[in-house]
Parts: structure tokens; C-alpha cells; sequence
């Protein structure tokens, strides 16, 4: 294969992921006018030039995929990685079974050496499971011990109670490390923007550039996280950072680089909905993680203005889905009106068409003229 490229399939990002490729990549010349969607069928039909490979990481939807396999007669091959257990007739299904106990001890002795395996290996393969996100941060984070002469006061990093909380790991990390990895798992956790995560800590915590990368150091060591083109962390673990409460000491902190991130995601927003067509733009946006659920339960105030700024960029890229929560908020929002109770019904109408906007594009036809007809009325 001459070319092989990663695109994120788990949040119906493909197209973005294939403009990127094509703008970045393979210097396509883009015309203005042309969507996301457009330009990744164009970058699509680019590869054919030569044997590539593409992988569709975390799919998790069939019929979404099958819209960009590519033509037949292509040089072109793709693998799929999904956690789906039914797929279409005809696709050579290889399934990924959990290590085996030996695999695992194996695994254990080739990160943290003889020692630290003869005397955990076997009884962190028993309490991982045989996955090697649990397996892998543990016995890093054994070897540290044992560089240091503690290995003897070590204790093991899972426990019975709670496998896959990966509390052990974390628990042994100083207070900064913890920070940034909290502030790293509010973004997609399989594409981390190093830039952003810097800009968000150093605006809310006054970190230096010096700080930010022996912090990120310290995490890469530990196999918490994984360096590349963009930094990513298992869903595991970023799941596990997203519910782990805060402690007293570190509640502002985490507040304040939520905060951080907030302001800067309605930033790249608004660029977003003057300039649709630019995949970068639209990436830097995903990867963000604007999904209404996970920012509403977060650490930050974004106010319903801001949260509709995220949902027309969402909805001028063609993530209708994604953008719909964010305009329902601003909604129930100017319904309730200002401090006096006073609706400026022609701002509310807005809201109310563009969340009508979505539905019809979801195929919701009802509820987008019931939305339609709520914002003729309110704004006579």
C-alpha cells in the first residue's frame, strides 16, 4: 500500500475526516462553494490513484459506512473497527478476543521487565480481563515504582471492586497530571488537538510550555495517553475521567479549564459558521466533542447564545442531529424571557425555525412544522 489513512468513524465524522485528507494530505484545490460531504467524496475518488488503505476506526453504524466504501475497481482497501456484533453478508469478519492470561503476563514483562512481572503479572492478567488498556497503564505505572525502589510498597493498580475504573493508575499521579488529563478527556478522546489542550490549561491555569510537556510527558510514559499527529486516550478511560468526582482541592481548577474549553469551542464555532467548507476548521470543532449531553453535565457555564453559535456551525456542516439539542436550549430559553419576563418573540422565532431547520433534516416532518408554525405565531 502507498498511502494508508485513519479516519474517525464513531460520530458520523467521515466526511470531515476525508476533506481534511484531501485539502491537507492530497492538496486537493477545493472551490469555495463545495460542502464537506462533496469534498470527501472527491477526496474518495482521489485515492484511487494508488493502493491505499483506509481504516474506519469505532463504526458505529453500518448503513453509515457503507455510504463511503469505495468503488469497485479502486486500489483501494478498508477495515472497519466497530464493537457491532451483526454486519452485512459478505464482509470477512475477524473478531478480537480478549488476551489470554499468558498473553497478558507477556505483555506485563515487555513494558515493566522480569522482575515486576514475576510478582504482578499473573495476577493483573486475572484482574484485567485480558484488556490491554487496563493491563498496560498498570504495569507502566509498576515500572515507575520499580525504577524508584518502591516496588516493594507498590500496590496493585485494579482492584476487584472496580476493574475497570482505572483508579489505581490515576490515583498515583500528581494533582497537575490529573488536570490535564481531565482536560484532555473532554475532547474526543481519539482526537486530542495538543495546540488546544495547551492554549485551554495555560489560559485557565497559567501553565507554561514547559509545564504543559512534562505533564504530558508524564502521561505518555504512564501509557495514559498516546502521541501522534493528535494525542488520543482509550474511551475507556476517558469515560472513567469524565465520572470520577473531583476533589476539594482540585474543583476550581477543573472548573476553570472547563470554562477554557467552553469559550474556546464557541470560538472555533463561530469560524465554523462563516467558513463551512473548511475541513480543519470543522475537525478542530468535532474534536471539541460538541455534544450537547456531555457539555450540559460539564464544569462550565455556556450560555444559550453560545450554545446556539455551536448549534448553527454544527448544523451548517451537516450535523443536524448533533446541533438540534443546542438550538431546543435556546428555546425553552427566550420562552422564559428576560429578568422582567418580557420574550423577544422575534429572537425566539429564530430559534424556532432553525431547530425546525434540523428536524426536517432528520426526517421529523411534524415536529419541524409544528416548531415552523410556533415561531410564525411568536413572532407576529
Amino acid at each position: 500500500m502507498r498511502w494508508r489513512f485513519f479516519v474517525d468513524a464513531g460520530r458520523q465524522s467521515i466526511a470531515v475526516d476525508l476533506a481534511r485528507l484531501g485539502q491537507i494530505v492530497l492538496g486537493l484545490d477545493v472551490p469555495p462553494h463545495k460542502s464537506l460531504e462533496d469534498q470527501g467524496f472527491r477526496t474518495l475518488a482521489a485515492l484511487g490513484a494508488a493502493p491505499t488503505l483506509l481504516i474506519y476506526d469505532n463504526v458505529q453504524d453500518v448503513d453509515t459506512v457503507l455510504a463511503w466504501l469505495p468503488p469497485a475497481g479502486m486500489p483501494c482497501h478498508v477495515l472497519v473497527t466497530t464493537t457491532l456484533d451483526r454486519w452485512h453478508a459478505g464482509w470477512e469478519a475477524i473478531e478480537v478476543p480478549p488476551l489470554s492470561a499468558q498473553a497478558c503476563i507477556d505483555l506485563t514483562t515487555a513494558i515493566a521487565g522480569e522482575t515486576v512481572s514475576d510478582r504482578f503479572g499473573a495476577e493483573l492478567a486475572r484482574l484485567a480481563g485480558g484488556l490491554p488498556v487496563q493491563i498496560v497503564p498498570a504495569a507502566a505505572t509498576l515500572a515507575h515504582e520499580a525504577r524508584r525502589g518502591r516496588l516493594d510498597a507498590a500496590v496493585l493498580t485494579l482492584t476487584e471492586e472496580a476493574q475497570q475504573s482505572f483508579c489505581g493508575v490515576f490515583n498515583q499521579l500528581e494533582p497537575p497530571v490529573q488536570l490535564l488529563l481531565r482536560a484532555a478527556a473532554q475532547f474526543t478522546p481519539q482526537r486530542i488537538p495538543r495546540d488546544e489542550l495547551q492554549f485551554c490549561l495555560t489560559t485557565a491555569v497559567g501553565w507554561s510550555e514547559g509545564e504543559f510537556q512534562r505533564r504530558l510527558d508524564t502521561c505518555l510514559d504512564r501509557h495514559v495517553m498516546q502521541d501522534g499527529a493528535e494525542l488520543w486516550m482509550h474511551q475507556l478511560f476517558a469515560a472513567f475521567l469524565q465520572d470520577e468526582p473531583s476533589s476539594e482541592h482540585s474543583a476550581a481548577s477543573i472548573k476553570s479549564v472547563a470554562a477554557a474549553q467552553a469559550a474556546r469551542m464557541v470560538t472555533i464555532a463561530l469560524e465554523v459558521a462563516n467558513h463551512p467548507n473548511r475541513a480543519d476548521l470543522s475537525a478542530k470543532l468535532l474534536a471539541f466533542g460538541p455534544d450537547f449531553a456531555h457539555w450540559r453535565s460539564a464544569d462550565a457555564e455556556l450560555s444559550p447564545e453560545n450554545g446556539e453559535a455551536i448549534g448553527r456551525a454544527l448544523s451548517e456542516i451537516g450535523r443536524f442531529a448533533d446541533a438540534q439539542p443546542w438550538f431546543e436550549r435556546a428555546v425553552a430559553a427566550k420562552e422564559q424571557g428576560d429578568v422582567h419576563g418580557r420574550v423577544d418573540h422575534e429572537s425566539l422565532g429564530g430559534s424556532l425555525r432553525a431547530a425546525a431547520a434540523c428536524l426536517r433534516q432528520l426526517g421529523r416532518e411534524t415536529e419541524a412544522n409544528a416548531c415552523e408554525n410556533a415561531g410564525g405565531v411568536a413572532t407576529d
